[in-house]
């Protein structure tokens, strides 16, 4: 799935970060696996793996990241990191209260 953002003047809400490719598989493995094999315009390479597996009566939910993208890498690596701790804290929020401020789509 590709998607193309308007340009700026357009959307003043956001900057347009030009193209991007989100190419979702899901690998055979020993517990769920998600993989996002995806790039853009700025990026040339984003894998992002999710693997969840049973733990304790519970789960346990790893995002890996590994990101190529030129001179821009180190900057976007950097926003990722706090876009993957801000969703971290908020899914660890999630869970210990059961899930109960998720709604239904």
């Amino acid at each position: 799935m590709a998607s193309r953002c308007l340009p700026a003047q357009h959307a003043p809400v956001r900057p347009c970060l030009g193209w991007q490719i989100v190419d979702i598989s899901y690998p055979a493995a020993d517990c769920f696996t998600m993989l996002d094999n995806g790039r853009g315009a700025l990026i040339r390479r984003w894998r992002h793996t999710i693997t969840v597996k049973p733990q304790n009566g519970g789960c346990l939910y790893h995002d890996c990241v590994e990101i190529d993208a030129g001179m821009l890498t180190v900057p976007i690596a950097i926003v990722a990191r706090l876009f993957f701790r801000h969703r971290q804290r908020r899914l660890r929020h999630l869970a210990a209260n059961g899930f109960r401020d998720v709604k239904a789509v």
